[in-house]
This record gives structure tokens, C-alpha cells and sequence, in this order.
């Protein structure tokens, strides 16, 4: 990951900017992951560090989704995907959750399983 801002390095960008426009510069700058050396090069005004949250867990779903092209047979993008996926574990924690409500017991990984009545404490 190159998060310098050796002045060359922006110029030569610059020069590509002029030449090509922003996509020129965003695709030679494709290894560049920091946003704020990206703004700079682009705006030509120095910007504060963004920072950069990690991935969601439906961005590594959809990541995933794209990188097997698991979109291709419904012909769905990747992303929507992702969310109908989230969507679907959701539901099933729900689903769950009524299922130990309905029995009385709270199952946990590992087969241990407590009965909810004596968690609540005396009623």
C-alpha cells in the first residue's frame, strides 16, 4: 500500500491528469489506497488523512461474490446479492431465537444447551 506524497510522483500524476483527464489519473494511481494522497493529486490541494474504516461483512460477502463471479447466473449484481445474503442471516438468527423462546432453551455452540427459565431468575 503506497501512502507517500513524494512529490514526483504527484507531478508525474498531474502530467498524467493533464494528458488523460481524472480517469487517466485514477488509473495509474490504482495502487494508491490512500484517499487523501488521491484528493491531493487529483484537486491539487493538500487534503487531511481520511480514514479508511475496514471492509463490512457484506463487503467481504460481495467481494467474495464478485471474485467467484457467483453473479453471473442470476444476473445480479454482486452487491444485491450481498444484502439478500445479510438478509437471510438475519432471518435465520431471528427465526432462532423464537425457536429457543418457543422450547425454553438457549442453545450455544458447542451442544450446551441451558434452559431460559433458569437464566431469568426467579419470576
Amino acid at each position: 500500500m503506497r501512502t507517500d506524497t513524494d512529490p514526483r510522483l504527484i507531478k508525474a500524476l498531474r502530467d498524467l491528469g493533464d494528458t488523460y483527464g481524472p480517469l487517466g489519473v485514477a488509473l495509474a494511481a490504482a495502487d494508491l489506497t490512500d484517499v487523501g494522497v488521491l484528493i491531493t493529486i487529483l484537486s491539487g490541494e493538500p487534503t487531511e488523512p481520511v480514514e479508511q474504516s475496514p471492509p463490512s461483512l457484506v463487503d467481504d460477502i460481495s467481494a467474495v461474490l464478485n471474485r467467484h463471479s457467483a453473479e453471473n447466473a442470476s444476473n445480479t449484481p454482486d452487491f444485491i446479492l450481498a444484502q439478500f445474503l445479510m438478509g437471510s442471516l438475519n432471518a435465520f438468527e431471528q427465526a432462532s431465537i423464537h425457536r429457543e423462546q418457543w422450547y425454553g432453551k438457549r442453545l450455544s455452540i458447542g451442544g450446551v444447551v441451558t434452559d431460559l427459565t433458569l437464566e431469568d431468575g426467579p419470576s
